[in-house]
């Protein structure tokens, strides 16, 4: 009876070992559950700036929402669908033309021809072209009509990514007419922000130093960083020495060759490759691939 009893005793401290042991890895596993379910509920946001020459185009994403912010040159609409089918988007919530020159709105027509757009947003001031046609034709085929805020608007696109899109405050600008109206648009996702300045020029930066106030992780520098002195404004009034600032410039079109000089963090060109900025909602992390 001795050696039945030892050995039950043996079997039974076997047996609560494997017992606390199994329910040691239930519980990891919980919270391993858990913690990635709250990791993929938080999210990112990615902002994409593909290779497209001196042409802009911002793709921003987040679990719940996609932004386009201009839409670089006619053909450019096939390099914009490729990040949107890279990133699995079919549709675009909001869809932001700065102003109509061809660098901006050239890509316009492609897309809303291509994917649906629920919502766009363009500047006050129209332009004679053929691609300012082309977009206004495929705004019409989508039955969609372009909106044009005569005052800054907040716009919670989701419950985590937020943008505050200002219009150009002039009807005629005296110089520049059509780079100076364009729509400036600041992101915020969680303690992130970003700028988006269009191709805004002395008159428009002017408007920007006073529509927007503290730092941004990230600018996106007007006119395709050959303007240093409006460079160095919006570097002092909102730029730290850990702002990012994005340029999309080509070869042929290169950015000011003092641009370095004038702002306060580290240059990016798109002309070098695509740029991918992700925020987790704390920091801005910056990518560049030649893709």
């Amino acid at each position: 009876s001795i050696a039945i009893v030892r050995i039950t005793s043996i079997t039974m401290r076997t047996f609560n070992k494997r017992t606390t042991a199994a329910l040691l890895l239930v519980a990891a596993l919980l919270a391993f559950l858990l913690v990635g379910c709250g990791d993929k509920q938080k999210g990112s946001l990615t902002v994409v700036f593909p290779k497209l020459g001196a042409a802009d185009c911002a793709v921003l994403m987040d679990a719940q929402s996609t932004v386009v912010i201009d839409t670089g040159e006619a053909g450019d609409g096939e390099a914009i669908l490729d990040v949107l089918q890279a990133y699995d988007r079919d549709s675009i919530d909001l869809l932001v033309i700065s102003h109509y020159d061809k660098d901006h709105v050239g890509g316009a027509a492609e897309l809303l021809e291509a994917v649906s757009v629920k919502r766009v947003i363009g500047s006050t001031y129209p332009k004679d072209s053929e691609e300012y046609a082309a977009y206004q034709a495929a705004l019409s085929s989508a039955g969609l009509t372009e909106e044009h805020p005569s005052q800054p608007e907040t716009i919670a696109v989701s419950d985590a990514l937020t943008l505050t899109v200002c219009p150009p405050e002039q009807t005629v600008y005296s110089e520049d007419e059509s780079n100076n109206a364009s729509v400036a648009v600041s992101v915020q996702y969680g303690n992130t922000h970003m700028l988006f300045t269009g191709d805004a020029m002395e008159q428009r930066t002017a408007e920007l130093l006073t529509e927007f106030s503290g730092t941004f992780d990230l600018i996106k520098l007007p006119h395709h960083g050959r303007e240093p002195d409006t460079a160095h404004a919006l570097s002092d009034a909102f730029g730290t020495g850990q702002t990012a600032y994005i340029v999309t410039s080509s070869k042929k079109e290169p950015e000011d060759k003092h641009l370095s000089d004038a702002v306060s963090g580290t240059i990016y060109l798109t002309r070098k490759g695509r740029i991918a900025a992700v925020s987790d909602g704390t920091t801005v992390k910056i990518t560049q691939t030649e893709a």
